[in-house]
């Protein structure tokens, strides 16, 4: 990933309004899961013709390889991008960061508060629950597009590319 595109990714989760925020979230971590499986896939070229919706992304880079546990986390994200796209009421709120953070893997889930104290330069460590909902929402999604970005990463080294 280009160092501008990380910039970019940033710098959307940290300057837009709420909507602003979900929909480029969705489409930076759906830009990952094409790249991903464009390297898992024997067979790109295929893949990319077949014109797959998010949620069947998702299912495809889990059958390739990609670690199913965050399969239901990747969902929720295409589940919050729906809603904020066809519903001008939907906000960030606590229920819908409560229903991200508990589909979030249990291995991310555990830096998640300490990221987010970490990103609003607090001195002292607070709980995840204590943050503004949309703080929470972008330390979620960052976590989640790290762990992407890393996947990519990794894949891009076992090829050789």
């Amino acid at each position: 990933m280009s160092p501008d595109l990380e910039n970019d990714f940033r710098k959307a989760l940290l300057e837009d309004d709420e909507i602003g925020i979900v929909i480029r979230s969705h489409l930076y971590i759906e830009n990952l899961l094409d790249e991903l499986l464009s390297l898992l896939l024997p067979f790109p070229e295929e893949y990319e013709e077949m014109n797959l919706s998010y949620a069947n992304k998702v299912r495809l880079v889990c059958a390739a390889g990609f670690d199913k546990n965050f399969k239901p986390m990747l969902l929720a994200l295409g589940s919050i991008r729906n809603k904020f796209s066809h519903d001008l009421n939907t906000k960030i709120d606590s229920e819908l960061v409560k229903d991200l953070h508990s589909k979030m893997h249990p291995i991310a889930r555990e830096g998640t508060a300490k990221m987010l104290s970490e990103m609003a330069g607090e001195k002292e460590f607070k709980y995840f629950q204590q943050h503004h909902p949309r703080d929470q929402f972008t330390t979620l999604v960052l976590n989640l597009w790290v762990i992407m970005n890393g996947a990519v990463r990794e894949a891009k080294e076992y090829h050789g590319v």
